[in-house]
């Protein structure tokens, strides 16, 4: 989320750090939120819940914790009012996602929304109201905030309805009543390839060429990406591009957005003013397992395309 605004605004390291609070405050309370919800479900089908796993006092101090961390930037006024309401509005959908009496996640389509809402989109409209307090909107970058919430909002659909199938059997040992257990494993998977998937894409892709004007140094390395989750799975996977791939952790798309995307609209910052070295540093100390993991499967995935086209060419 916050890499497209990388691409879109001079990054100011005091907001920079507010935001980076909020978030994690806000990620955190809705996971502790959610496994506190689902302590009884989660035993009724074995599954690992942590927070069940510590005596009570913790289990309710942790999240009004979180909750009272994510407003700690107020202390500075780095907040507008239109921005205190978004976050409240986020931690209270949350609340309501989880907990009894709405438990939102149970209500078919409604929680599927819910979560997209509350885990993606209302996240960036956050992350948009920060950034651009002091700004004045052109007519371009409301152009290119309205797609990002649209982006926003399919790929948390399309999230949320992925982590239902992958959950699915243990959603109906805990008799979870979920979008995927009422309609079906089957159904779930073809309304993401036939219908979120595509329009994910061609809204990813239009936002892309609209950041373009901003980066172009991004288009190059984005171009560059895409050729190599092309290749590989054509020569690797051997298989055509899946939105429901999921392999030893693997999910299409996913580390595209926590890892890749960033790092490469930093990358692009970095070309266009040396200045945001500091940035990207401080982004390889935060992700460096996952971007260390990430970067050894890719020079992996590399080398066996290099060696398969190779073989190719020889004995064409």
């Amino acid at each position: 989320m916050i890499s497209i605004t990388y691409a879109e605004n001079t990054i100011e390291l005091h907001l920079l750090a507010s935001i980076f609070i909020s978030i994690c405050s806000l990620a955190a309370f809705g996971y502790l939120v959610n496994d506190l919800s689902d302590i009884t479900s989660d035993m009724k089908s074995n599954k690992t819940n942590l927070i069940g796993q510590i005596s009570l006092v913790p289990r309710l101090i942790l999240p009004f914790a979180f909750l009272l961390l994510s407003f700690l930037p107020l202390i500075w006024n780095l907040y507008n009012v239109v921005t205190i309401i978004i976050l409240l509005s986020n931690f209270i959908l949350a609340s309501n996602y989880s907990l009894k009496p709405f438990r939102l996640k149970e209500k078919g389509l409604v929680g599927v929304l819910a979560d997209a809402l509350g885990v993606h989109t209302l996240p960036v409209i956050f992350i948009i109201s920060v950034f651009y307090d002091s700004y004045f909107i052109s007519y371009q970058e409301s152009i290119v905030i309205s797609i990002l919430i649209l982006w926003a909002i399919i790929t948390g659909i399309r999230g949320i309805l992925l982590h239902q199938i992958l959950d699915i059997k243990n959603d109906k040992l805990s008799d979870t009543k979920t979008f995927a257990t009422n309609v079906g494993i089957i159904a779930t998977k073809k309304i993401i390839s036939k219908y979120i998937y595509p329009a994910e894409l061609v809204v990813f892709l239009i936002l892309l060429i609209f950041l373009f004007d901003t980066t172009p140094q991004a288009g190059v390395l984005f171009i560059i990406y895409f050729l190599y989750e092309i290749l590989n799975y054509a020569i690797v996977h051997k298989e055509q591009i899946n939105p429901l791939h999921v392999k030893n952790n693997y999910i299409l798309l996913h580390f595209f957005y926590e890892v890749w995307m960033p790092l490469i609209f930093l990358i692009s910052l970095v070309f266009a003013d040396t200045i945001f070295l500091y940035l990207l540093g401080v982004h390889i100390i935060l992700f460096y397992p996952e971007l260390k993991r990430q970067f050894e499967n890719f020079l992996q995935n590399l080398k066996e395309i290099t060696k398969l086209l190779a073989r190719k060419i020889k004995f064409s």
